[in-house]
């Protein structure tokens, strides 16, 4: 699969979802809903990282996926931060914050899986 979805840390605080080449809507669909899954199962707020460090390619049916995800936003969803997004993904993000999509309230960026740790840490 070219998303996987894996915990960081091992109080499953952190969610981790790992791009790797290219993808479509379909995998997209099935991270988003892999990924509520995983947190509905938790009673305490959890952050993700969406590491996009070893994918190039975003599919067309981005606006599609984003208004998938948003309606299965889970209640204990923290921080988004976004690694390696490129301008793409960049641009997407601001756009829904325009829009007002309660996904991107807390949608943050960074260049490198470490940066986008010490982000979290210093949020907390």
């Amino acid at each position: 699969m070219p998303i996987t979805v894996t915990w960081h840390d091992e109080q499953e605080r952190i969610l981790l979802e790992i791009f790797e080449g290219e993808w479509g809507l379909d995998d997209y669909m099935q991270m988003v809903d892999t990924a509520a899954s995983l947190l509905s199962q938790k009673d305490h707020e959890v952050d993700i990282v969406v590491d996009f460090s070893n994918s190039k390619v975003v599919p067309r049916e981005i606006v599609t996926g984003a208004r998938y995800a948003e309606k299965r936003v889970p209640h204990n969803q923290g921080t988004v931060i976004f690694v390696n997004a490129g301008a793409l993904i960049s641009t997407y993000v601001g756009i829904s914050k325009r829009l007002g999509f309660k996904a991107s309230s807390r949608l943050e960026n960074a260049s490198s899986m470490d940066e986008a740790i010490q982000k979290l840490n210093k949020l907390k």
